[in-house]
């Protein structure tokens, strides 16, 4: 199969997802891998979505530095897997958030193998979860459950920690964390996070915790 033979998995079903419903559907890949984005270039020409032919995609390859296998097999240092983006030649929004890859980025994607080549688990909206949290040792998700993990990826501070966005996406990053793994455990790394010396990360992390207690 030519990969400009490749055609989109665009769901206008997709546009009304909520974000607890993309996540519970995310955690269902075969594949899930933390890593940092190092390329991303169009392929072929920008075409109207065999899903929903209102929006335009690209088919664009991502290169990812990979830094953590959360479930699935995989070899290599990188990966490269193909992601049908939106396209700069829409004149107008469709009013839903679009997964538009930057190099440095460092995101959880999900996948699936589709021949010998990797797919993301979704086309044009953002089938990705943002990580502001830094890096992780290497195996950091070895033997863990993979919900689990995610949420110590999302919530457990490493080097090259975000310091300004880490805080500011807290909550964010917590209910998602709670949707991958339980409440109770999203609810005891922030309690950890309270604790933190850093009083940006630690009084986010407090007004998290106060919400989901009213």
């Amino acid at each position: 199969m030519r990969v400009t033979n490749m055609r989109d998995n665009v769901s206008t079903s997709d546009y009304r997802l909520s974000f607890a419903d993309r996540i519970r559907l995310e955690a269902r890949a075969p594949i899930i891998v933390l890593g940092r984005v190092i390329a991303a270039s169009g392929i072929g020409v920008d075409a109207p979505s065999s899903g929903d032919p209102r929006v335009m995609v690209r088919l664009t390859k991502i290169t990812i530095g990979v830094e953590q296998v959360v479930k699935g097999q995989l070899r290599g240092q990188s990966i490269e897997f193909y992601y049908f983006t939106f396209s700069s030649q829409n004149r107008k929004s469709l009013g839903v958030p679009y997964y538009l890859p930057t190099v440095g980025q460092r995101r959880i994607f999900f996948l699936r193998q589709s021949g010998s080549r990797y797919r993301s688990v979704g086309d044009l909206t953002d089938f990705t979860l943002r990580v502001m949290s830094g890096s992780h040792p290497v195996d950091f998700c070895k033997g863990k459950d993979p919900g689990h993990c995610m949420a110590e990826l999302l919530l457990n501070p490493g080097p090259g920690l975000d310091r300004t966005f880490f805080p500011v996406y807290l909550n964010e990053a917590d209910y998602a964390a709670g949707i991958l793994s339980s409440q109770v455990f999203a609810r005891r790394l922030m309690s950890l996070l309270a604790d933190s010396s850093d009083e940006m990360i630690a009084n986010s992390a407090r007004q998290v915790l106060w919400a989901n207690d009213h």
